[in-house]
C-alpha cells in the first residue's frame, strides 16, 4: 500500500476501535445547564415558561394560552445580556444555543439510546408545530402510575423518576458530592434536575422566625406531656438557630428540590437502574418514586419549568446545595477528536492542533518512571501524525523506536558517540543572526559561561563567535583559531588581561572537547546540521548520550557532573535547536509537533530554558505543538506553566513534588496537613496509566489513558520485560 493508503487505513482502525471501545465502556458525557429567572417587570414578564407552554400544548395535551409580545422579547434580551455579563465574569459559562436547547428537549423525551441528528442551526427560531415535531420526533407520552412510556416513531422508551424528600443532617466538605459522584458510581446514564429558589435575607428571616416559633411550641408541648422532646425536633431547633445566625450575617435562604431520571428499553432494565439509585441514596437521604406524578416529574426537566408544588421543597443554607456540586463535570479534553483516555465514564478526546486556534496547545507530562507519562506522550504524537502533522522527536531514551511499527515515514538521526555523524553549530539557521545566537548559546553552555562570575568568558565567546560569523569559514576549527589569536595578544587597548586568561582557558577546554569521543561530533564542516527532511517524523536518537543524573540533594547539581555529561547537555541543546529551526522553516499551515523527553536537562541551563520558552511563546504563531516530558513537576516553573495548554501528572513520590503537581494542574494549594497527606497518598497510589489531566479550559480530572487501537499499548511499551505502561 502507498503511505497515504496506509495512513487512511490506520485512521480507519482508530475510528473502528474507538467506536467499539466507547460502546463497550458505556461512555457517557455530562452536560450541565444553569437556567435562571430573568429580572423583568411583571407585565412584561417573559421567560422560558412560554416555551414550556408550547411543548405542553403540543404533545402533553395541556393547553395554555401563550402570547409573547415584541416588547417582552426585547426586555428579556436586555435582561439576559445583563445577567450573562455579570455571571460570565465569575463563572466559566457560555450562552446556550439552539443545539443545547434541542438537546435538553430531545433528552427529556428520548432518554435511552443515541439521539437523532440535530435540526439545522439558525440564529432565530420560531417554535412552530413543525419545529416542535422535529425537536420531539413526534413523541407521544403515556404516563403510568410509577413510570412513563415515551413512544418515539414506534420505539418505546420507559422512564421513571426519583425525588428527594429529605437529605442527611450533615454533609462533609468533600466526599459526599451527592450529585457529582453519580458520574463515578453509575455505569448507566442518570439525569438530574435541581430546582432552587433563593430568598433574600430579609424575606428569609420571616420564614425562619416563624418556623423557629412553631418548633418551640411543639417542643414545649412534648416537655409538658412527656418530659422530653424528640431528638429530631431538638436537632431541628438547633439547625434553625444556626440558619437564623447565617441569615443575620447576610446569607440568603435556599429552597430546593431534586428529581433524578433513569430510562431503559424495557420495564426490567428501568426498574433495575431505579433500584441502584435508591440504594445509593439509601443512607441518610430519603428518596422515593412519587406515584401518579410521572408527567409532573418529566415536566420538571423542560426549559422554563416552575418549581412544582408537588415536589418536596427542602430549605437549606446555599452551601448545602453547593456541596452536591450540581454544575460540576468529570469531563476534560476537547469537544471532538481522537479517543485518548477515560475520566470515569466520560471519554477524553484530543483533537491535534485544535487548541492552537484559541491559545496554547503545548503539552506537559510529569510523573515517576512506570506511571504512564511516556505512553501518553507517544499516543499524542501518534494522533498528531495520524492527522497529518510533521513530527520531530528529541529522544534520549530511544522511546520513539516504537514508531517503526506504524505507517509513518521516518528519518532516524542516530547521534552515537564515535560515529561518523558530525554537526556544525554555526550553520543551524539560514538567518545569520539566528545562527550566531544558537552558536553563542551552545558555546556558553559548553564552556559554562552561564555561571556567575563568568562575564569575561562570555565576552571572549561573544567576540570569537562574531569573528567566525563574519569570516569565510564557519565551524569549530575557526572558533578555536579565534580563541588562540585572543590568547596570544598582549594586554592593553580593547582587551584586558582577564579576557586573555579566559581565552586561554576556553582554548584548552575546546581542545579537550575535540579529543572526547562525544565532543568530536560538533566539529563538522558541512551544512548537514540544518536537518532538512521530507519524512513525516524525524527522530533525533540520543540514547547513548551520557546525560547527567541530577542529585536533588545538592545545592548546585550541575557542578557535580562529569565533563562528558556537560558536553552531552550542551549537545542536547544543539539538537533541540536543530529541531526548532527545522519547524520554523516548515510550512506555516502544517501542524508541527516537537517531542522533548527528559526536558529538565534543557531547563537547567539558561540557553536551554530560553529555547523552551521561545518554543512555548511562538508555538501558536508557527503552529507548533511542543510535548514536554519530565519526571518532576517542579522542573516547570510558573512562566512555563502559564504557556501550557494540556497538563498531565502521573504517579509521583514526595510531598514537595505533590505540591508542585497541584500548581501544574492549577489546583489551589493545601495548607491543611491532613488534606496534603491525603493528596500525596492519592498521587503515590495511582495505578499505571492513571493520572490527573488539566485541559485548555482549566478543567481537572483523573483520567485513565486508553490509546486506540488497543495494539498501541503493546507497541508503545518499550520497557524490557512485561508491563503495559512505561
Amino acid at each position: 500500500m502507498s503511505p497515504d493508503t496506509e495512513l487512511r487505513e490506520e485512521a480507519r482502525r482508530h475510528v473502528d476501535s474507538a467506536v467499539n471501545f466507547l460502546a463497550y465502556a458505556r461512555a457517557q458525557r455530562r452536560r450541565s445547564y444553569l437556567c435562571l429567572q430573568l429580572p423583568v417587570a411583571h407585565l412584561e414578564y417573559y421567560t422560558l415558561h412560554d416555551v414550556r407552554d408550547h411543548f405542553l400544548e403540543w404533545f402533553a395535551a395541556l393547553r395554555k394560552p401563550s402570547l409573547v409580545t415584541e416588547k417582552s422579547v426585547q426586555s428579556a434580551k436586555v435582561a439576559e445580556s445583563e445577567m450573562y455579563n455579570a455571571l460570565s465574569n465569575e463563572m466559566n459559562i457560555t450562552r446556550a444555543e439552539l443545539e443545547d436547547f434541542e438537546f435538553i428537549v430531545r433528552r427529556t423525551v428520548e432518554r435511552y439510546g443515541p439521539l437523532p441528528r440535530n435540526i439545522p442551526d439558525r440564529s432565530e427560531v420560531i417554535l412552530s408545530p413543525g419545529v416542535l415535531t422535529a425537536l420531539t420526533a413526534g413523541a407521544f407520552l403515556d404516563a403510568k402510575l410509577r413510570y412513563l412510556v415515551s413512544d418515539v416513531n414506534d420505539k418505546k422508551i420507559y422512564q421513571t423518576f426519583i425525588t428527594f424528600a429529605d437529605v442527611p443532617r450533615y454533609l462533609p466538605v468533600v466526599g459526599r458530592e451527592w450529585l457529582a459522584t453519580i458520574d463515578q458510581t453509575c455505569e448507566f446514564p442518570v439525569d438530574a434536575v435541581v430546582h432552587f429558589e433563593v430568598f433574600r435575607p430579609e424575606t428569609a428571616k420571616k420564614k425562619v422566625t416563624a418556623k423557629k416559633g412553631m418548633l418551640k411550641e411543639q417542643l414545649e408541648e412534648h416537655y409538658a406531656g412527656q418530659g422530653e422532646g424528640p431528638r429530631s425536633q431538638e436537632w431541628a431547633a438547633t439547625v434553625v438557630g444556626d440558619l437564623e445566625a447565617n441569615i443575620e450575617d447576610g446569607i440568603p435562604l435556599l429552597r430546593f428540590g431534586v428529581v433524578l431520571a433513569v430510562a431503559g428499553n424495557d420495564i426490567r432494565e428501568m426498574r433495575s437502574y431505579s433500584n441502584v439509585i435508591s440504594q445509593k441514596f439509601g443512607h441518610g437521604f430519603k428518596v422515593a418514586t412519587p406515584p401518579g406524578d410521572m408527567l409532573k416529574c418529566l415536566y420538571m426537566f423542560f426549559p422554563g419549568a416552575e418549581f412544582h408544588k408537588s415536589l418536596p421543597g427542602i430549605h437549606a443554607d446555599p452551601g448545602y446545595v453547593a456541596s452536591s456540586v450540581p454544575m460540576a463535570g468529570t469531563e476534560v479534553g476537547d469537544e471532538r477528536g481522537l479517543l485518548l483516555a477515560f475520566s470515569g465514564n466520560s471519554p477524553v478526546l484530543f483533537m491535534p492542533g485544535d487548541a492552537m486556534q484559541k491559545g496554547s496547545g503545548a503539552v506537559a507530562i510529569t510523573g515517576t518512571q512506570g506511571g504512564g507519562k511516556s505512553m501518553v506522550g507517544k499516543t499524542i504524537l501518534d494522533y498528531c501524525l495520524l492527522c497529518g502533522a510533521v513530527g520531530f522527536g528529541v529522544d534520549p531514551k530511544d522511546e520513539l523506536k516504537a514508531f517503526k511499527k506504524l505507517p509513518f515515514s521516518l528519518k532516524n538521526v542516530d547521534f552515537s558517540p564515535g560515529g561518523s555523524f558530525r554537526m556544525n553549530p554555526f550553520i543551524f539557521s539560514p538567518d545569520p543572526r539566528r545562527a550566531e545566537t544558537i552558536a553563542k548559546d551552545f558555546l556558553d553552555s559548553l564552556l559554562e559561561a552561564h555561571k556567575d562570575g563568568m562575564s569575561a568568558r562570555r565576552l571572549v565567546i561573544s567576540h570569537a563567535v562574531q569573528k567566525v560569523m563574519s569570516g569565510a569559514r564557519r565551524d569549530m576549527y575557526a572558533f578555536l583559531e579565534c580563541l588562540d589569536e585572543m590568547a596570544g595578544k598582549v594586554p592593553g587597548g580593547s582587551i584586558e588581561e582577564e579576557e586573555i586568561r579566559e581565552a586561554r582557558v576556553c582554548s584548552r577546554i575546546v581542545r579537550l572537547v575535540e579529543s572526547n569521543v562525544l565532543g568530536q561530533m560538533i566539529f563538522g564542516r558541512d551544512i548537514s546540521s540544518r536537518f532538512e527532511t521530507r519524512e513525516q517524523l524525524t527522530i533525533f536518537n540520543l540514547k547513548e548520550l551520557p546525560l547527567p543524573k541530577i542529585d536533588e540533594s545538592q545545592d548546585s547539581p550541575y557542578n557535580q557532573i562529569t565533563d562528558s555529561e556537560k558536553i552531552a547537555v550542551a549537545f542536547l541543546f544543539l539538537v533541540a535547536s536543530a529541531a526548532r529551526e527545522a519547524m520554523f522553516r516548515a510550512d506555516m499551515k502544517t501542524l508541527k509537533v516537537l517531542y522533548l523527553d527528559e526536558v529538565y536537562h534543557l531547563l537547567r541551563v539558561p540557553a536551554g530554558y530560553r529555547l523552551v520558552m521561545d518554543l512555548l511563546r511562538m508555538s501558536r504563531s508557527y503552529n507548533i505543538l511542543p510535548i514536554l516530558i519530565t519526571q518532576n513537576p517542579s522542573d516547570l516553573d510558573e512562566s512555563i506553566r502559564n504557556n501550557l495548554g494540556y497538563c498531565f501528572a502521573f504517579r509521583m513520590k514526595g510531598r514537595d513534588e505533590a505540591a508542585s503537581a497541584r500548581k501544574l494542574l492549577g489546583l489551589p494549594a493545601l495548607e491543611n496537613e491532613e488534606e496534603m497527606d491525603a493528596f500525596l497518598e492519592e498521587m503515590e497510589s495511582l495505578s499505571d496509566g492513571h493520572g490527573f489531566m488539566r485541559d485548555t479550559k482549566d478543567r481537572v480530572a483523573e483520567v485513565e489513558i486508553t490509546p486506540q487501537p488497543g495494539y498501541l499499548l503493546d507497541i508503545f511499551d518499550t520497557r524490557p520485560g512485561k508491563g503495559v505502561f512505561a
